[in-house]
């Protein structure tokens, strides 16, 4: 007789530690250890994880790509009205021209400092603009303090040492905040990098000053940490 209930007592954990296993594997189907023998029939059904297709672009563009879908085109459409011919155009392959945009998109009086070098001759540019033409300025800058060659390796230094500049991968602008732009033509190649004002980017510092030394060097008003004035506002 005790054997017998011995028997039925394994049988019996038997079925509740199966039962138990059952549970844990359908989770949050319902299931119960209160009733083991029940008639209740338990229907389970599982729906499928898989998201559709949201509809939207396979790549995704950022910020600082939205902004220069922008930047490109304005930065041609004011050069053209103040007479600036584009960096980017056809020229010797051994030529330089940077050129350096303070202000750009924000108020709408944008200024720009660029200087040349081909074929052993030097010049300098600089600009106030409205937003569409020259409001004050001059085509040809006198020399900077510095003889040329110093100048443009002092630039060329700043701007490689240790590294060239780098877009900022948490770009982002505030309200109203204006752009620092910096287009360059060097070894056959043009290229273009932007920051905002507001920038706390190391790199983005870094064209700041190398703004503030051109600013100096031909002594213009080039507001290139109006970032500043921003704050004060």
């Amino acid at each position: 007789m005790t054997l017998r209930v011995m028997k039925l007592s394994d049988r019996f954990r038997g079925a509740v530690i199966r039962s138990t296993l059952v549970c844990f594997a359908l989770l949050f189907a319902g299931c119960s250890l209160g009733d083991h023998g029940g008639s209740e029939n338990v229907s389970i059904v599982i729906q499928p994880q898989a998201d559709g297709p949201s509809g939207g672009a396979m790549i995704l563009e950022d910020t600082y790509d939205l902004v220069k879908k922008r930047v490109i085109p304005d930065v041609a459409e004011i050069s053209q009205g103040i007479r600036l011919d584009p960096i980017n155009g056809p020229r010797r392959k051994d030529d330089l021209e940077f050129r350096i945009w303070t202000k750009f998109g924000g108020t709408g009086d944008a200024k720009t400092l660029g200087v040349r070098s081909s074929e052993g001759r030097y010049s300098a540019y600089f600009f106030e603009t409205d937003g569409t033409k020259a409001v004050a300025g001059s085509k040809d800058l006198p020399a900077p303090r510095s003889p040329w060659t110093k100048l443009l390796f002092e630039v060329r230094s700043r701007l490689t040492t240790p590294l060239g500049l780098v877009r900022d991968p948490e770009f982002s602008l505030s309200r109203h905040e204006p752009l620092i732009v910096l287009e360059v033509f060097d070894a056959g190649e043009y290229q273009m990098v932007f920051y905002g004002h507001l920038t706390k980017f190391k790199d983005g510092k870094r064209l700041i000053s190398v703004c503030e030394y051109l600013a100096g060097e031909f002594d213009v008003d080039l507001d290139c940490d109006y970032g500043k004035e921003l704050q004060k506002g």
